[in-house]
């Protein structure tokens, strides 16, 4: 700094009262006076003269209160030339990359938020809340300017939130909610004009005069989780009008978004590359479970979930084990995801993604915006460790990377360069997320609320576990991509990841790669199914087959045995072509202890080719050619097939 340059223009102020702030020299305003706090030695003459030339300008731009003696680094106001106008924060551009990518947008980044309030409704109070929400808060005043200098974010003063009234009380009540039902799933899933906003809607369904079905929709552009929960509390008490909120959050989103374009331009967040760049180095592009549809070129986001509940004691039993090892929850939570996305890919190089609400600074604790940071959590599970040991790994992983959170998912992108393919999402592709977030009393003034679960009918990744503690238990729900996956699939998944919680409760120290994934009741099965002296073991037996077979083409000999689109084969043909086939087998050494796969069209050479590898005393394992090439090559691997039959 140079005392030739005490006054500096407005878009120089932030940026020298961010150096500043990395000298050690922390200031805030103190009922209007200018307070510091500095590291010895640090408030040079210069400094001083700066901060008396300067003082009604910087006033304006630094927090209300002393920061906090962390080094962490203050937010301050934006200079006055940004006064309605700010550059996209890191987190939005990338979605706006996304959106660029798919103008088409379906809703998947709409934080939808339903409740039904049940007694007298003010619609007059329940709009000056909003009105009043919007006052507060600059994010919902916001749309997005793509200029020809780049796309920014436009402070519009005059933003005025209409709800959206429609009356269905002239249905019968169960109609009305089927109706508002229907329109809540329709409404979450209808995208904003992220060009026009304002990117928040409101929408009010009335059941009957004492009883209506309330919808607020925001874009992720302008908010998160946290958000959400900020702006239901605020409406509770704007509408109640029994607390007072006092004056607006100082610092607001388009604050933070400048300056954390000067944190970028400076280079801040470069003590924490260093780790991530060792942490994730060779990352492999893909994490990625057997999948049963081929992976498109595209993906779409169309998506479903699929729930499941751990008990009160289960979610007691995993609190204290995480107590008694000096971990959290999420340890827990994420040590076990882990567990079984290992064993049903069969890779020890573990890759799963997480949030954070960036929030460590206390000026944006009551702010909306969109904060949220993305952590890559990487583990080696190698070597079949106990659950115990596997936990303290998942410990230490788990805090270096919180310890490092401020490095932002979209600069680590940058740093890493991965592959980057329209198919999957770039160093992530399965996520964990544990709900901490605080539910506000859902109190409307003497109005009875119950929130709504809303289905946004998408997934932003190829799997996520998000696991919400309520009063029933551990909620967990995995949302997965429907270009991958077949519902069936994740529910068995679903069962596996509750049976494998079972057992780590039981048997904590037993070694990963042995903990039971299938209930009692299938293993039963699978014994029953396995036990020579059973009556399903004699009727599937391979012996019996051949017999059966033979009796069949004693009695039917000419008759058609099968037919395709292309040819009518006769049981004696049949039974000739399946011999061809064993001899041909048999001559390559291929029979008794041997797996063939089959990878042939439904056909009726196929028959033929199964019957052949039975009458070898062969097991054959089916394969489809439209089935990944990664599954396909891990039935490979894992059957050691030495012999494939294939269509000509």
């Amino acid at each position: 700094m140079s005392s030739n340059h005490s006054k500096p223009p407005p878009e120089g102020l932030a940026r020298t009262l961010s150096e500043l702030n990395d000298k050690g020299i922390l200031l805030w305003n103190e009922s209007g006076q200018l307070k510091y706090r500095a590291k010895k030695g640090s408030m040079t003459a210069e400094v001083i003269e700066f901060l008396k030339e300067n003082k009604p300008e910087i006033l304006n731009q630094i927090p209300l209160h002393p920061p906090e003696e962390s080094g962490k680094k203050s937010v301050v106001k934006r200079p006055s030339e940004f006064n309605d106008r700010a550059p996209l924060s890191l987190s939005q551009q990338r979605l706006w990359f996304l959106h660029c990518l798919n103008p088409e947008d379906d809703g998947t980044y709409n934080i939808p938020e339903a409740l039904r309030l049940r007694g007298t409704l003010s619609t007059t109070r329940l709009t000056s809340a909003f009105h009043a929400l919007v006052s507060r808060h600059e994010a919902l005043r916001v749309k997005l300017v793509d200029s020809e200098q780049g796309v920014y974010q436009q402070l519009v003063e005059d933003t005025e939130i209409a709800i959206n009234f429609q009356d269905l009380s002239h249905l019968a009540k169960t109609e009305a909610l089927d109706q508002a039902t229907e329109k809540a799933h329709l409404e979450a899933s209808t995208p904003f004009d992220l060009e026009k906003g304002p990117l928040l809607r409101v929408k009010l369904y009335k059941l009957a005069s004492d009883d209506h079905f309330l919808l607020i929709t925001l874009h992720h552009m302008i908010a998160d989780g946290w958000s959400k929960a900020i702006l239901t509390g605020e409406l509770m008490s704007l509408y109640s009008q029994d607390t007072e909120l006092g004056h607006p959050p100082v610092i607001q989103y388009l604050d933070y978004a400048c300056w954390q374009s000067q944190e970028s331009l400076r280079n801040g967040f470069e003590p924490h590359k260093s780790y991530w760049l060792d942490q994730l180095k060779d990352l492999p592009p893909l994490m990625e479970l057997p999948l049963d549809h081929s992976r498109p070129k595209q993906r779409s986001n169309r998506g479903a979930s699929h729930f499941v509940t751990l008990d009160n004691g289960q979610l007691d039993a995993l609190a204290a084990l995480a107590r008694d090892n000096g971990c959290s929850l999420f340890m827990i939570l994420m040590t076990a995801f882990s567990t079984l996305l290992k064993r049903y890919c069969s890779r020890d190089d573990i890759v799963i993604g997480t949030n954070v609400a960036n929030r460590d600074l206390t000026e944006l604790e009551d702010v909306v915006g969109f904060f949220v940071n993305t952590l890559v959590i990487r583990n080696n599970l190698a070597g079949n460790p106990d659950f115990i040991e596997l936990l303290q790994q998942v410990r230490s992983t788990t805090l270096a990377a919180f310890s490092h959170q401020r490095m932002p998912f979209e600069k680590l992108v940058e740093a890493l360069q991965p592959e980057r393919n329209l198919a999957f999402e770039p160093l992530v592709q399965i996520v964990f997320l544990l709900q901490t977030v605080s539910t506000p009393q859902l109190k409307l003034g003497e109005l009875e609320v119950t929130p709504i679960e809303v289905n946004r009918n998408s997934a932003k990744f190829d799997l996520s576990l998000i696991a919400t503690e309520t009063t029933n238990g551990l909620l967990c729900e995995f949302e997965y991509s429907l270009d991958l996956y077949l519902p069936e699939t994740i529910e068995r998944l679903a069962e596996n990841f509750q049976c494998l919680i079972s057992s780590i409760i039981d048997t904590p120290r037993q070694g990963i790669e042995s903990l039971p994934l299938i209930s009692h009741r299938e293993r039963e099965l699978l014994a029953n199914f396995q036990n020579a002296g059973s009556p399903n073991a004699s009727r599937i037996s391979t012996g019996n087959i051949i017999r059966l077979w033979e009796s069949a083409l004693e009695k039917n000999g000419s008759k058609a045995a099968v037919t395709d689109d292309e040819i009518t084969i006769s049981y004696c043909d049949l039974d000739a072509l399946s011999e061809n086939i064993c001899a041909q087998l048999l001559d390559q050494g291929f029979g008794q202890s041997t797996i063939i796969g089959v990878c042939m069209e439904r056909s009726a050479y196929a028959i033929a080719a199964l019957l052949g590898i039975l009458k070898s005393g062969a097991a054959f394992l089916p394969m489809d050619i439209q089935q990944p090439q990664q599954r396909l090559k891990y039935h490979i691997e894992d059957s050691q097939l030495r012999c494939i039959l294939a269509d000509a």
